[in-house]
């Protein structure tokens, strides 16, 4: 007899996905899905990000589920999960808006083909050592 998945307890879907079993997972997914979705919605504030970052969040569980100890209740290791994962999105959106391409133009520039460097002669410390 075949027992019905949506009626196992999450442990026990994870003791059948830890074993391989494919179909515990999904049926993990199928219960969580929608809460990741909130969730990562209201940290990214952004439907988009969040579909992305659901996406991304259920790939990385998959793969660690052998990470999963049961000291805790699996949806608190999720929460866990989705809110580093959006953290660190937020983090690296926010440094890939403050690297500025040496390729691109300075603001107010108005030859587009070139990049001048600023000069480093007069930093603090070459300023220190020239008084010394």
């Amino acid at each position: 007899m075949k027992v019905q998945l949506f009626s196992l307890s999450d442990g026990d879907l994870l003791l059948e996905a830890k074993n391989g079993n494919d179909q515990a997972f999904t049926e993990l997914v199928r219960r969580y899905g929608p809460t990741v979705y909130g969730f990562s919605n209201k940290l990214c504030r952004d439907a988009q990000k969040a579909k992305e970052a659901y996406q991304d969040i259920f790939i990385n569980v998959y793969r660690e589920l052998d990470q999963f100890d049961g000291k805790s209740k699996f949806s608190t290791w999720l929460y866990s999960i989705v809110a580093n994962h959006c953290l660190m999105q937020h983090r690296r959106r926010k440094m890939d808006a403050e690297i500025m391409s040496l390729d691109s133009p300075r603001l107010g520039q108005k030859n587009s083909s070139s990049y001048e460097l600023p000069s480093w002669d007069d930093s603090p410390i070459d300023s220190l050592i020239h008084k010394m």
